[in-house]
């Protein structure tokens, strides 16, 4: 049994209107109120902490220093390009 409901009719309409769900069966409806499922903002927010660490992570990949000026010289002196 759900609700008064307590026969196994068929149900006869089911309704969404983007907060609550409905469901009507011998005649009754039941609703429920799905709007603290909502998440959108949470979702939001996760994308954009997202979004800015990957430019974190890609400005610390470009700050790497390049290995192209990777030298077997081990007296490179003061050179701030080649490093041994």
């Amino acid at each position: 049994q759900v609700g008064t409901i307590t026969t196994d009719d068929d149900i006869s309409a089911v309704t969404f209107d983007g907060t609550n769900l409905s469901v009507t069966e011998s005649g009754t409806t039941l609703s429920a109120d799905l709007s603290d499922l909502e998440e959108s903002a949470d979702i939001t927010a996760n994308t954009n902490a997202i979004t800015s660490n990957d430019a974190d992570i890609t400005a610390l990949q470009n700050d790497k220093e390049d290995t192209a000026n990777k030298s077997t010289d081990v007296a490179l002196g003061t050179s701030d390009v080649a490093f041994p």
